[in-house]
């Protein structure tokens, strides 16, 4: 595939994205295929169908991007109840996302929605343990260091996911996380 592009969904909605394609334009084969947002904006069953859907095309999600998210997760922390109230406020809530465990990447785990046609975005906040985890699955990681800065002050441990066999790509997430 030369250029895959992501048709995203947020929240609970039936919204759907568009549907998966491959195309052939300019003797390129172009994709599109699925993402969800985050395992703290997506119920647990939507991801699982989201993931379904995208059969041997990448799935897309971000994860680990904040510490609100881990924090969130957790379920302790001043950051994870500002991220619990953002979304409250916009009719999400935490009791409707069906949360697996105390950590994202463990919850897509336990999804079962995380392997080699995975592609995880930022992991700013990934342990030792977990980029462990995410070399074993053979899911890849984009790292968005521009936005990451921007937003949280830290980046992806590139180093430690290069050592564990992590195939990493460059991102550069949105305009809303980086706006110059």
């Amino acid at each position: 595939v030369s250029a895959v592009s992501f048709g995203e969904a947020l929240g609970p909605s039936r919204g759907e994205p568009q549907a998966e394609a491959l195309t052939w334009q300019d003797g390129f084969l172009q994709a599109h295929a699925v993402a969800a947002h985050a395992p703290y904006s997506i119920p647990a069953q939507r991801i699982k169908e989201l993931k379904a859907r995208s059969h041997e095309l990448p799935f897309c999600i971000h994860l680990a991007e904040s510490r609100a998210e881990v924090e969130f997760f957790s379920g302790e922390g001043h950051e994870g109840r500002r991220l619990q109230a953002f979304l409250s406020g916009r009719g999400l809530e935490r009791s409707e996302l069906g949360l697996s465990a105390e950590r994202p990447l463990q919850h897509l785990i336990n999804l079962g929605v995380v392997d080699e046609h995975t592609l995880l975005v930022h992991g700013v906040q990934l342990n030792e343990r977990e980029v462990d985890q995410v070399a074993q699955s053979g899911a890849k990681l984009c790292i968005c260091p521009r936005s990451n800065l921007e937003l949280t002050g830290d980046i992806a441990p590139v180093s430690r996911l290069l050592a564990a066999g992590v195939i990493v790509c460059l991102g550069t997430d949105t305009l809303a996380s980086a706006p110059d």
